[in-house]
C-alpha cells in the first residue's frame, strides 16, 4: 500500500476521467486513492474548518489509453448516479481493466461489477 492520496473531484465524469488517466500514469492503486466530490460533499460534512467545501483541483495532463467499449459507454451513466463510492467503484474496475483485466465487466460475481451494474440501473431510474 502506497502513500493515500486525496483527489478533490468537480462532480463531473471527464474530471474524474483526466483524474484515473493521471492516477494510473502514475501507478496509484485503487485503495490508495480517496475521491471527494464537492456536488457530492453534504453541507457541513467532512471538508475544512466548519465543514468548507474543498475547491476541486485540476488533474495534470495525462495520455488517454483504451479501455473496452462497454466500459466506455457505460460509466458516464454510472457516474450520474450521486453514490458515495461511484468514483471509486470506477477507478478500481479502470485500474483493474489497465492492469489488463480488460473483460473484467463480464463477470457476473465480481463484487465492484455488481455495483456497476446496480448503480448504472439506479441512475437509468433515476433519469426516467
Amino acid at each position: 500500500m502506497g502513500a493515500r492520496r486525496v483527489v478533490v473531484l468537480d462532480g463531473t465524469f471527464d474530471g474524474w476521467r483526466d483524474w484515473a488517466r493521471a492516477l494510473l500514469r502514475d501507478g496509484v492503486a485503487a485503495e490508495d486513492v480517496e475521491f471527494v466530490d464537492v456536488l457530492r460533499s453534504a453541507p457541513g460534512g467532512e471538508g475544512g474548518l466548519f465543514g468548507a467545501t474543498p475547491e476541486p483541483v485540476a488533474a495534470p495532463s495525462a495520455p488517454p489509453f483504451g479501455v473496452p467499449k462497454a466500459f466506455a459507454r457505460r460509466a458516464p451513466t454510472v457516474a450520474c448516479f450521486r453514490g458515495a463510492d461511484v468514483w471509486a467503484v470506477l477507478y478500481r474496475l479502470v485500474a483493474r481493466i489497465a492492469s489488463g483485466e480488460r473483460d473484467v465487466l463480464d463477470d457476473p460475481l465480481d463484487p465492484d461489477v455488481v455495483r456497476f451494474q446496480r448503480t448504472e440501473k439506479d441512475a437509468r431510474r433515476d433519469a426516467h
